[in-house]
């Protein structure tokens, strides 16, 4: 099967005022490397540790970013074959 698209992604982690969020871009991009379409947006993960760090990221809050890409990937996907 060809490869129409590929997504690629980029997450930051940002610990202020006491609490923890991770933001989030990802590009859909074609087989050349041009970005088609853009991704992005943040999740609040709670009250910040001392030092902000992966692991204090919950796992159901990626998931979370994981599946909210993917609903705005397939919506973009049916809007740019209409």
């Amino acid at each position: 099967k060809n490869v129409t698209h590929i997504l690629k992604g980029y997450f930051s982690l940002l610990n202020e005022g006491g609490k923890l969020t991770v933001l989030y871009v990802f590009d859909v991009i074609d087989p050349a490397g041009n970005r088609l379409h853009r991704i992005s947006g943040q999740e609040s993960a709670g009250a910040a540790a001392a030092k902000a760090s992966w692991e204090s990221v919950p796992s159901p809050l990626m998931e979370k970013i994981a599946d909210r890409t993917m609903e705005e990937v397939a919506v973009w996907r049916a809007g740019s074959r209409a």
